[in-house]
């Protein structure tokens, strides 16, 4: 049987699948890539079920845990000591999610379980000198990037917290080769010592580096790299460079480089490119994010990496003048399926969800966060399945208990309990086959009016999203 002990219960439950939404971003393409001259509808919010993003507060020194799926928040934890980045490990003799958070004030990094959301200990790394936190493919390392001249990036063993200093320093962002062996590091404007600028290719088993790298560009070569990150499903990765955006092969070597400024009116204001993720392999969205204006979340494709401007493609969300919502001042941002989430600090703190499947890209949802702070971190978790059914399963006791139909409610929880094992073990079609009866099971006490549609539509719709899961199609 699933451990129980999990203190979230997740909110309501809403698909983010809808066809209104493609027939809008269908609508909204105007040809030659010139974006729509006014927003298109939106579909309400319903984010991605499933994941849980983490934010830290350094301010209000506290954690933030929030479902993506309404924007609510699940749980608080109080953390003094300034929380500020923070990254996901997973322990794999335990099979545990623990959550890393830095503390700027003490120098400490917290561990949290990710499942239980209770504190296990405070750990002190060798180096600790404004660190981002980042953690390894599989999870199993963090990596303590410290943005100082001289200061030398640490790897922590997630499962043991043993320390191994890397000859390498004044790091921020970094990306990981397919196999997880090299690590290519970043500078961030302020943590270069003015020698080295350009990206560290490392090798992560022996901490030794192999290579500094500048791009091949005049423009670039004054500028910090501020990130990198690997192109889904190819060993090619994408570079952020000052106001430039390379793509560069495993061992560094250019590809295609385009200057944004002179391909498109997106950097007119001399906003330096920030932060790019990929949705799939071929289309990226890059960040112009710290400006005081003209912040702009870029759409491209890199099929061909000598042209990622391509028509149809290239919105420019936020630009003055075209889209009425700026997008957000923020230190950087996550993709979950369809949805951009920031943590907006330009007047407050607000984490905010921008539709993706909208042209141009627009703010869907945001949620008020604790604090006006000055650092704006946040991490993603994709939950266990079995934590998913287990949570459910709590929601169904309580549910059925104020239905007042207590055999019910036993034959419920003992199905989820059952699709909670099947899933454990890998048994995906046993585990599904135990999820439909559950829904069965409810849709007859509605039928036999001993519970609403509502109670039971709330504990049906996370059930569905789960069978999508599990089935490949969620």
């Amino acid at each position: 049987m699933f451990s129980k002990g999990r203190i979230v219960r997740p909110a309501a439950y809403r698909f983010a699948y809808s066809a209104a939404l493609l027939l809008a971003l269908l609508a909204s393409t105007t040809g030659a890539g010139a974006p729509a001259p006014s927003t298109p509808a939106q579909a309400p919010y319903a984010g991605p079920v499933g994941y849980e993003i983490w934010h830290a507060s350094y301010q209000a020194n506290v954690i933030t845990v929030v479902d993506p799926a309404d924007l609510s928040v699940t749980q608080t934890i109080p953390l003094p000591g300034g929380p500020y980045t923070i990254a996901l490990g997973h322990d794999r003799g335990t099979e545990r999610d623990i959550v890393f958070v830095s503390l700027w004030d003490t120098g400490e990094i917290a561990l949290i379980d990710a499942a239980t959301k209770q504190i296990d200990k405070f750990i002190t790394p060798p180096y600790f000198v404004d660190p981002q936190l980042l953690a390894s493919p599989d999870r199993s390392k963090i990596y303590v990037n410290n943005c100082a001249p001289g200061v030398p990036s640490v790897e922590i063993d997630v499962a043991s917290q043993a320390t191994f200093k890397l000859k390498i320093t004044n790091t921020w962002n970094m990306e990981f080769s397919a196999d997880g062996m090299t690590g290519y590091f970043a500078d961030r404007w302020g943590c270069s010592d003015g020698a080295t600028w350009g990206i560290r290719m490392v090798d992560l088993v022996g901490g030794q580096l192999l290579r500094l790298v500048e791009p091949d560009h005049p423009r670039a070569r004054s500028s910090a790299v501020v990130d990198i990150t690997r192109i889904p499903l190819t060993d090619n990765y994408a570079v952020v460079y000052g106001n430039q955006f390379l793509v560069v092969d495993a061992e560094l070597q250019t590809i295609g480089l385009t200057d944004p400024s002179t391909q498109s009116r997106a950097n007119d204001h001399g906003v330096p490119v920030w932060a790019i993720q990929f949705r799939q392999a071929h289309e990226a969205f890059i960040h112009d994010g710290l400006g005081e204006s003209g912040n702009i979340l870029r759409h491209v494709d890199v099929s061909d990496p000598t042209l990622p401007f391509y028509p149809g493609l290239d919105t420019y969300a936020g630009e003055p003048g075209f889209n009425p919502n700026r997008t957000p001042v923020a230190d950087g941002f996550q993709i979950i399926g369809n949805y951009a989430y920031f943590a907006d600090r330009d007047s407050g703190v607000n984490l905010e969800a921008w539709d993706l499947d909208v042209d141009p890209p627009n703010k869907a949802a945001e949620l008020r966060m604790p604090d006006d702070s000055r650092f704006t971190y946040f991490a993603v978790r994709k939950v266990p399945v079995a934590e998913q059914i287990a949570n459910i399963e709590e929601d169904a006791a309580t549910t059925l208990d104020a239905a007042g139909v207590p055999e019910s409610k036993d034959q419920v929880t003992k199905a989820l309990e059952d699709a909670a094992n099947r899933a454990d073990d890998g048994d995906t079609a046993k585990a599904i086959t135990a999820l439909e009866k559950t829904i069965k099971s409810l849709s007859q006490l509605v039928k036999k009016g001993d519970l609403s549609a509502a109670g039971a539509q709330s504990l049906i719709d996370p059930i569905n999203a789960l069978i999508q899961e599990l089935s490949g199609s969620g």
